[in-house]
């Protein structure tokens, strides 16, 4: 392959390259070897090209601070933002470029609007604005480097004096850090996992690459290089375990193990709020643990929220955990009890609950777990349409069945020629007896259309499932 200028920057996917010289711009393709000079809109010398991580668009900037992108195909020029901007970064998902800068070109601004601008890499429109923290000893704010986190949900810059990472969603800053050494260079890069960020700074004693804990902040290591010795490069390898890096200075490439310092740092893992066992799972053997625990005091495990005794509010904290879980479907926890729970104990947790009015979001879950639990505990053998009360009634009656399997429920009333009366969606309902006033089917004794129903004769019929079963009532007025 034959070239005019000098290759100054290779595309992520490895088959395109850029070179310039002054103000021209040459585009090669490293697969056909074509070199493309296209009319550039630059008024100055080039000094930065980055490419979009999908390799299609092309970002340059000038010595006046000129951004143009370029379509990395064709060599067309997509847009020319005219803004002074010292450096540049696109989002991994490659519709997001990030600049330093001054926003517009206005003088009057250069010296006390500088700040991160986020475009949209199709219309240029600004999507956000990142305020840059003001570093003491410098008149404005400098960033002298820029890079995304391999998700997107952060953009790391860092100038001489510190490191700062933003939130890009909220445009908050999430910290600024001193770097440790007294000058940075001219790299930032997080490892593939994006729990890792590491940049080349320099002191007296030579260059050094520091990695820091992306959530934490903390420096992670110190990678020193020979005295006298710049780095030329470095990146991390694709597991995150490793930096590669290279010296200008004497041809030499090392290799940094960070694995040990991943290990060190991991932390350990949190207790499963209500895993009363310790098996690692919520389930009805901490519900039973918790309630041979009842009235206990000091140290104990089955005390959950840590009061000091073992009550019912231990029990519900088990039961709301269980409700979170993805293995905790009252329907699906009878292979569970193996005979350690019955309905009795249940609906006396449930009272015991009730009077001890638990009224907070998380408590509320724990006895709805319960209410549904006692449910499948006290499921009935089969499904039954049961006989409604009062009958004959007037104007409004009660109507009971069960369930010995959770269906979508859904009872309609017939008058005596056939027609639909009323129809009443009990929605899905989960296996047990619904019988009482507070459980039944209730109708009002009006049609759909909120009108009373003359006296008579109606019929009833309970959908649930595959079941189906009608029985017969009397209206008297």
């Amino acid at each position: 392959l034959r070239t005019r200028y000098e290759i100054k920057v290779f595309s992520p996917d490895g088959k395109k390259a850029v070179g310039w010289r002054h103000d021209d711009i040459s585009l090669l393709n490293l697969e056909t070897g074509e070199e493309k000079n296209p009319p550039s809109a630059h008024t100055d010398h080039v000094g930065v090209a980055e490419f979009s991580p999908d390799s299609r668009t092309l970002a340059t900037i000038d010595g006046d601070s000129f951004v143009v992108l370029w379509d990395a195909e064709t060599g067309e020029t997509k847009h020319t933002i005219p803004v002074s901007y010292r450096r540049v970064a696109f989002s991994p998902d490659s519709k997001t470029l990030a600049g330093f800068g001054r926003r517009d070109m206005n003088p009057d601004r250069h010296h006390n609007i500088l700040d991160i601008v986020l475009w949209d890499v199709e219309t240029v429109e600004v999507k956000r604005v990142l305020l840059v923290p003001k570093n003491p000893g410098f008149s404005t704010p400098r960033i002298s480097y820029l890079a995304f986190s391999p998700d997107g949900n952060a953009l790391a810059g860092i100038n001489d004096e510190a490191l700062t990472l933003w939130d890009v969603e909220t445009g908050e800053i999430k910290y600024t850090v001193p770097i440790p050494f007294l000058d940075h260079g001219s790299r930032l890069v997080f490892s593939p996992d994006g729990k890792s960020l590491a940049a080349d700074c320099y002191d007296a004693a030579g260059a050094h690459i520091v990695v820091w804990d992306v959530e934490t902040s903390e420096i992670k290591h110190t990678f020193a290089s020979h005295i006298g010795s710049i780095f030329r490069e470095f990146k991390f390898t694709p597991d995150s375990r490793a930096l590669l890096s290279s010296i200008m200075r004497g041809k030499t490439a090392l290799l940094w193990d960070i694995a040990p310092a991943l290990a060190d740092t991991a932390p350990e893992p949190e207790p499963i709020t209500g895993d009363v066992n310790g098996d690692g799972a919520v389930n009805i053997q901490d519900l039973v643990a918790v309630a041979s625990a009842l009235g206990e005091t000091g140290e104990n495990d089955a005390d959950v929220n840590g009061d000091g005794v073992v009550n019912i509010q231990d029990l519900v904290a088990v039961a709301a955990a269980m409700a979170g879980t993805a293995a905790a479907p009252p329907s699906s926890v009878l292979a569970q009890t193996a005979g350690e729970l019955t309905a009795s104990d249940v609906e006396q947790w449930i009272v015991l609950a009730q009077g001890a009015n638990l009224t907070d979001p998380t408590s509320q879950r724990g006895i709805r777990f319960l209410q549904h639990l006692l449910a499948v505990l006290a499921a009935p053998q089969e499904t039954k349409l049961l006989a409604n009360y009062p009958n004959p009634f007037n104007p409004e009656t009660w109507i009971p069945y069960q369930l010995a399997k959770p269906a979508e429920v859904t009872l309609t009333i017939y008058a005596l020629g056939g027609n639909v009366v009323r129809a009443l969606a009990l929605g899905h309902q989960p296996a047990g007896i619904y019988q009482g006033k507070s459980r039944s089917a209730y109708w009002d004794g009006r049609n759909s259309h909120g009108e009373p129903v003359v006296s008579g004769i109606y019929f009833y019929t309970l959908s649930a499932g595959d079941f189906s079963a009608t029985r017969k009532m009397l209206i008297r007025k």
